[in-house]
């Protein structure tokens, strides 16, 4: 009787394994998109002022001044495509200069080349 119950007690714990480790992980968040971007009059002025210092950076082609620049609470998300990883850096560069180290998130890409 007690050999039952002791596989009954582990079937059990087997079977609640997954649902305890699944409840246990969090999803990845997926980075903002343009749409997320904070209406706040803080973030409205940093993501702007990040703006205004990519474009006066004339080295930067067209598709990098295009580039999004997303914030939320301060911090800084970079989307979109660029031509080389030297404007990759640069963006980033930019961006972390004005909000500060460890508050921007660099998802800009290298477009292929045709």
């Amino acid at each position: 009787m007690k050999t039952n119950s002791l596989h009954a007690f582990a079937l059990v714990i087997a079977l609640a394994s997954p649902a305890v480790m699944n409840a246990q992980q969090t999803p990845a968040q997926k980075p903002p998109t343009a749409d997320k971007q904070s209406q706040t009059k803080e973030d409205l002025a940093l993501a702007s002022q990040i703006r205004r210092e990519v474009v006066k950076d004339k080295s930067l082609s067209v598709l990098a001044h295009n580039c999004k620049i997303i914030t939320q609470q301060g911090f800084v998300t970079l989307r979109g495509e660029v031509k080389t990883e030297a404007e990759r850096a640069t963006i980033g560069d930019i961006a972390a200069r004005i909000a500060g180290a460890g508050k921007v998130t660099n998802s800009l890409t290298v477009k292929a080349k045709n």
